[in-house]
């Protein structure tokens, strides 16, 4: 009986050691996307307009970039993409509600529906112009306030028509427009 004990616990560690070393697996193919599709035709996106209010937030877009696949500090320091291309963005948000919102994360979505994520590494690649207190990150927003914002994103060569998810701030948030992006 207890040799059948030792034979199922080292069983067990080897089978929780293999699912451990697959969970923290990264594949840096898809780094930044995310795996959940969008279907475009069911997004509500708005063309020509680089201002959007969604449920009490103002959202405007002040710059939208294709920064290339390399990034160079003012140091000398280099990062290459690992998807494809850099996509800068700047843009200010306004909580015009009454209580207090805060921006925890920033999407965007290409033509196919992929959605890609902040590349925050990249902030400390971008001159000093661009980068600084206005990263994203949890940052609180108080009734009638306005913040500019900056994010980076590495996306592929192949995505193109990039939208930006402009959304209430809730969590998670319960309504989201889409803004082209012209890149």
């Amino acid at each position: 009986m207890l040799k059948h004990l030792k034979i199922l616990s080292i069983m067990f560690l080897a089978a929780m050691l293999i699912l451990l070393i697959f969970s923290c697996r990264t594949d840096d193919t898809d780094y930044y996307y995310i795996t959940d599709n969008l279907k475009r035709s069911e997004l509500d996106i708005i063309y020509d307009q680089d201002t959007v209010t969604v449920d009490g937030v103002t959202w405007e877009i002040l710059e939208a970039e294709d920064r290339g696949a390399l990034l160079k500090n003012q140091y000398g320091g280099e990062l290459e993409t690992i998807e494809g291309r850099f996509i800068y963005l700047a843009f200010t948000i306004e909580n015009n509600s009454d209580v207090e919102k805060a921006l925890y994360d920033l999407r965007i979505v290409d033509d196919k529906g992929r959605v890609y994520t902040i590349a925050n590494e990249a902030y400390g690649y971008m001159d000093s112009t661009t980068a600084g207190p206005r990263t994203v990150g949890g940052l609180a927003l108080v009734p009638d306030e306005k913040r500019e914002f900056n994010a980076v994103f590495d996306v592929p060569v192949d995505a193109v028509d990039l939208l930006i998810e402009c959304t209430d701030l809730g969590f998670p948030p319960a309504e989201k427009v889409y803004i082209d992006l012209g890149v």
